[in-house]
């Protein structure tokens, strides 16, 4: 398997995402925190961790009487901590709130069967997605460190449509900006008696290619007026 090794600043737009599985005591833990060590020099980072089924919210404090009064959410603030409880949420929802708050990484420790891409430890079966497998509590030296993080940034971006947003009026030529428009479509399931079961795209010859020339000769002129 062919890997990519980091060497120079992180340039992506989106957020990466990788998980850590393994069995209980593999040391998953200490391949995220070394992870997250090496990745906060390029980027920022946020992580999301499976917990199994205690509750981290007990009934018997304030923030758990709120929660069990029918409260969706519920923010604990101390002097140096926020901590949010919400219904219903799981893996993505987790990672589109990192997405939105503008991270550049996220890992994720656990969650063996989600579609995430995995470096998996030890010889844990059953995972999908794999795309480095290493030896249970294995040294991390330098040169397997900078691969490791060579294939984080090199995963698919994850994004979300406020996440772009948020991104596009950080961006300082925001401000010769009037407007930002986007379009959310939905497909219409049902049409009288019939079920949209599945949706076939095709591009509209020759019309498509000459748009696509002219945006690809327009991206050129622009970089070559700005060198």
């Amino acid at each position: 398997m062919s890997t990519l090794t980091y060497t120079g600043k992180f340039i992506s737009p989106f957020m990466k995402v990788i998980s850590i599985v393994g069995h209980k005591k593999s040391g998953k833990t200490t391949l995220v925190t070394t992870l997250v060590q090496k990745l906060s020099e390029v980027g920022t980072v946020g992580t999301v961790k499976h917990m199994g089924e205690p509750r981290l919210n007990p009934a018997e404090t304030d923030t758990g009487k709120h929660f069990d009064a029918g409260a969706d959410t519920v923010i604990g603030i101390t002097g140096t901590e926020l901590v949010s409880f919400s219904r219903n949420c799981g893996l993505e929802d987790a990672l589109d709130m990192l997405c939105y708050q503008g991270f550049d990484f996220a890992l994720v420790e656990g969650f063996k069967n989600s579609n995430l891409p995995k470096i998996v430890l030890g010889d844990l079966q059953g995972v999908s997605n794999i795309v480095f497998r290493m030896p249970e509590k294995l040294d991390l030296c330098e040169e397997l460190t900078a691969s490791l993080v060579g294939i984080t940034l090199s995963q698919p971006d994850h994004y979300t449509l406020e996440a772009l947003i948020k991104k596009a009026l950080k961006n300082p030529a925001i401000k010769k900006s009037g407007a930002i428009g986007t379009f959310t479509d939905i497909v219409r399931e049902l049409a009288d008696d019939e079920k949209t079961i599945n949706l076939e795209f095709e591009k509209y010859e020759p019309e498509t290619s000459k748009i696509l020339d002219k945006i690809r000769e327009d991206i050129k002129k622009k970089k070559e007026s700005s060198k």
